[in-house]
């Protein structure tokens, strides 16, 4: 269970910072796409 969690945090991480560029962007149509 720790190993899978660990690989979890490992893989979300990567996510993260592959993302890193485009959660602004994410952030941006969101927030205008709300309203």
């Amino acid at each position: 269970m720790l190993l899978g969690l660990d690989n979890r945090a490992t893989m979300h991480k990567a996510v993260d910072d592959y993302d890193e560029p485009r959660r602004m962007l994410r952030m941006i149509v969101g927030y205008t796409g709300s309203g």
